[in-house]
């Protein structure tokens, strides 16, 4: 169940700022790491051993009110945002890599394992090493009501419109239109949910 064993947080020292609650402190109990520099919104809902942190000068993670993140969740900023609206939520083992800045919509569902980033790497020539190169900020959309599958990669510089779902596994280098089920590597859309 995704809200079994959920950990209850006593937060001190809270401030609000613009109908959000800034952390100060927080209780790090069970493996949870909370960065200073996040926001969390009303009855936001944890499981063990999971990551919020900014990783870097600058960085900051917002979620709105009544979201729900499972454990080994973990969300890196790495010097960019990372956004949730109300009521979305996050399963078992998905990374999120803000870099490049990722903004989830209202209501959306992230399955078990996916990975979510915001920046790439340039190829250079072979004189030159990969891991020298600086990160490409891709910024990363996710609108309100999207179903992320289960094992699923969304590369940096999409965006995912409103409504659309991912299947299970699917590779996603490409936006998505609104209300579309796509699936695959590399993703296809596959059909568009029903009007009915």
């Amino acid at each position: 169940m995704f809200l079994k064993k959920t950990i209850h947080f006593f937060i001190k020292k809270l401030k609000t700022l613009k109908n959000k609650t800034k952390i100060y402190y927080l209780n790090q109990q069970k493996g949870i790491n909370v960065s200073t520099t996040t926001e969390f919104g009303r009855n936001v809902y944890f499981t063990t051993s999971s990551q919020f942190w900014k990783h870097f000068k600058n960085g900051a993670i917002i979620t709105g009110n009544f979201c729900k993140f499972s454990r080994n969740s973990n969300l890196l900023a790495y010097g960019g945002t990372i956004t949730f609206g109300d009521y979305s939520g996050v399963g078992e083992g998905v990374n999120i890599y803000g870099h490049g800045n990722v903004t989830v919509g209202k209501n959306c569902l992230i399955a078990m394992g996916s990975c979510i980033l915001s920046s790439n790497h340039s190829i250079p020539n072979i004189h030159s090493t990969i891991n020298s190169q600086p990160d490409i900020l891709l910024p990363t959309l996710i609108e309100d009501d999207v179903w992320i599958g289960a094992n699923s990669v969304i590369l940096g510089g999409i965006t995912i419109g409103k409504g659309a779902v991912i299947a299970a596994g699917s590779v996603v280098h490409k936006d998505i239109p609104p209300y579309a089920i796509a699936a695959g590597n590399p993703v296809r859309i596959i059909k568009y949910r029903s009007n009915d």
